[in-house]
């Protein structure tokens, strides 16, 4: 039973602790990984952010440090299990037209803002961990970098919750070399 104890408290030690985090960044070219009039996708870290011109939107132009995204284009993120998103912005009116039309494509997303120096820094959190989020900003929006963070993280317990003590299972039958 202390082993079987030690186990379960093992597993939720593991269980409780798992949460990932990834950053990319939209510094330089290096990230982006394909770039047309029509669509820009960039990868880092197992992150994914495609931005992609639609019919009353803008061509895409190449511009990095900040990565810059259209009025009214598609703006894909992805990112396995992600819950919470830490986006750098260069100025307080680009995090407003991107945290809006996120807001509004997943009601009940919450979002605080802060300046950082000359740069705003949005925090938003998902109500549901999501593979993929699309959203259309209303107005121009850029970003230079962007940190997603995986599982729960907002509640995560600081020490591991106790497993309840199993029941002690029945005895086995006799066997042959019991007899």
């Amino acid at each position: 039973i202390l082993c079987v104890a030690m186990l379960l408290s093992f597993t939720a030690v593991t269980f409780a602790a798992e949460s990932t985090s990834a950053t990319i960044s939209f510094a330089d070219a290096a990230n982006r990984k394909e770039m047309t009039t029509e669509k820009q996708v960039w990868k880092q870290n197992g992150i994914t952010v495609t931005n992609e011109k639609t019919a009353d939107s803008s061509e895409i132009r190449d511009y990095v440090n900040p990565m810059r995204m259209y009025a009214k284009s598609s703006v894909t993120i992805e990112y396995p299990g992600m819950t919470k998103l830490v986006i750098t912005f260069p100025t307080a009116g680009y995090a407003t037209a991107m945290t809006e039309a996120l807001v509004a494509a997943y009601p009940g997303t919450t979002v605080t803002t802060a300046a950082d120096g000359s740069n705003t820094v949005a925090t938003i959190v998902l109500t549901a961990a999501l593979n993929s989020i699309t959203f259309v900003p209303a107005a121009q929006t850029r970003f230079r970098e962007m940190t997603i963070y995986a599982g729960d993280v907002t509640t995560q317990p600081e020490t591991p919750e106790t497993p309840e003590t199993p029941e002690e299972p029945e005895k086995p039958a006799a066997t042959v070399v019991d007899a």
